[in-house]
């Protein structure tokens, strides 16, 4: 008997209908899980309706999921731009912003503003690059991120702890030079055949 799914919906059955996750982050795959999640989705529509995920500012109603704010559930994964908090994501570089009018090694936000999501709030602002498949995060202190470049020094510790804030670092810099995410500094890792089934199951 052949299987049944709704219109427009791709069959969770057929691997080629769910292709392009194979290229997911693990944070990807969270989001898909978590908007499933009939609290998460009751709490984020009010948030929603009271306009506070427009507003990009920190909530710490978020917090109890992980999130630096609410993100719309009915976003898929390559359209939802989640901010995880560090605990829940941990591939986060801390950096201090300054002013930079006049310097060619400047962060100008407005250059890669299609990739970029920002969550003020009181003791850092939240920077997401993301295209859906790939993320970059940055919590930077300092001056808040405007219409200005600013010079970004980074606070990378440690030794053994080194090997992840180097690597969002690597991307980071891809990014912005290149205007894209470079594939192979996000490899997907083997685990992404296992979780697009369990992902792709209603």
């Amino acid at each position: 008997m052949a299987r049944l799914h709704a219109p427009g919906i791709p069959d969770w059955t057929d691997p080629c209908a769910y292709a392009r996750l194979l290229q997911l982050e693990r944070a990807g795959f969270a989001w898909k899980w978590l908007r499933r999640r009939e609290d998460y989705a009751a709490a984020a529509r009010r948030a929603l309706g009271r306009g506070r995920v427009c507003e990009r500012v920190e909530d710490k109603s978020a917090h109890a999921w992980n999130l630096h704010a609410f993100e719309d559930p009915d976003l898929g994964a390559l359209e939802a731009r989640p901010v995880w908090t560090a605990a829940a994501h941990p591939w986060v570089v801390r950096a201090i912003a300054e002013p930079a009018l006049a310097d060619e090694d400047a962060l100008d936000l407005e250059q890669l503003g299609q990739f970029a999501t920002l969550i003020r709030s009181s003791d850092a602002d939240r920077l997401l690059f993301s295209d859906g498949y790939r993320s970059i995060r940055l919590d930077l202190r300092g001056i808040g991120i405007g219409g200005l470049p600013v010079r970004l020094t980074y606070e990378p510790a440690g030794i053994q702890s080194l090997a992840r804030p180097l690597l969002v670092l690597r991307r980071f810099r891809a990014l912005a030079l290149h205007g894209r995410s470079r594939p192979s500094l996000h490899p997907s890792g083997g685990r992404a055949h296992r979780l697009v089934p369990a992902a792709a199951h209603p």
